[in-house]
């Protein structure tokens, strides 16, 4: 998930005809009230989602560092993270390498349950993941699987991540229903 934002348009070239000029500034009066409306939405989405949060939740969020500064600004990932967050019993009141060290461990040990979908399953790993960065945490691997000319560092580390994320979900898979393609994977 990621934050809304509205895409700005280009900047004038230097050659730029009369017209060209006339059209970004058409498109910059397209871009103000694009953004107009983005922050009114992100208003009402955060009021909605605020109001359907339980008065026990609020008090919870409301606990959490940074809250009045992320609250004012409307930001409504944020808040839909810290949720997330507190419903996955992770709260930054506890002692954080405490909420750190169980998090990587309900990511480590996460098994795929008997109904559940190969989607939900990997679903399921993924908020663990985001607990984790939450924490202010990372679960990528050791780098030196990824190839050293892969990428800059923030590529490497991310295709890191998903290799530990490829091999917890292998690890995790309902055995009774993919157990050859997981022994054949392994």
């Amino acid at each position: 998930m990621t934050q809304p934002t509205a895409r700005q348009p280009e900047p004038l070239q230097e050659d730029t005809t009369e017209n060209g000029e006339k059209i970004r500034n058409e498109k910059l009066k397209i871009y103000a009230k694009k953004t107009d409306a983005l922050e009114q939405n992100m208003i009402a989405m955060h009021t909605i989602i605020w109001g359907q949060t339980s008065p026990t939740m609020q008090t919870k969020v409301m606990s959490v560092k940074d809250y009045e500064a992320k609250s004012n600004a409307h930001d409504c990932l944020c808040l839909l993270q810290k949720i997330k967050a507190i419903t996955m019993n992770y709260e930054s009141k506890k002692n954080s390498m405490m909420s750190e060290v169980k998090a990587k461990e309900q990511f480590y040990e996460c098994k795929q349950d008997n109904n559940e979908s190969p989607e939900d399953y990997m679903y399921k790993l993924k908020a663990w993941v985001n607990i984790v960065k939450h924490c202010g945490r990372n679960l990528a691997g050791n780098l030196e699987n990824i190839p050293e000319d892969f990428a800059d560092q923030e590529a490497t580390e991310e295709m890191a991540l998903d290799y530990t994320l490829e091999m917890v979900y292998i690890n995790g898979v309902d055995q009774t229903t993919n157990g050859v393609l997981v022994s054949e994977l392994k």
